[in-house]
């Protein structure tokens, strides 16, 4: 499965590239890896925001949530999130399992 973007950057990368990262900070197209996403979640409190554009409309919704961390390689790096907080868009993000 490709991504489909403007830029025509290839995101169809491999695992190890997703763990670690590719791309340079600053590009549009830059992923700074699952580990370090990990990492990061797992070292302190931190609170999750969601934005996108429908494509039809061009109106922007969001949703949030006041916890989110994502669990280690073990666990297939999953994302956790907690105390959903309600949005312009009146939908929740919900992670299948």
């Amino acid at each position: 499965m490709t991504r489909d973007i403007a830029s025509g950057f290839n995101w169809n990368q491999s695992w190890t590239d997703y763990k670690q990262g590719f791309g340079s900070i600053g590009w549009e197209d830059y992923w700074m890896g699952l580990e370090a996403v990990h990492l990061l979640t797992t070292s302190g409190s931190y609170r999750l925001r969601v934005e996108w554009q429908e494509s039809v409309t061009k109106y922007w919704f969001s949703i949030e949530y006041w916890l989110f961390y994502v669990d280690d390689e073990a666990s297939d790096y999953t994302l956790n999130v907690k105390s959903y907080v309600h949005g312009d868009d009146g939908r929740v993000l919900y992670v299948l399992q």
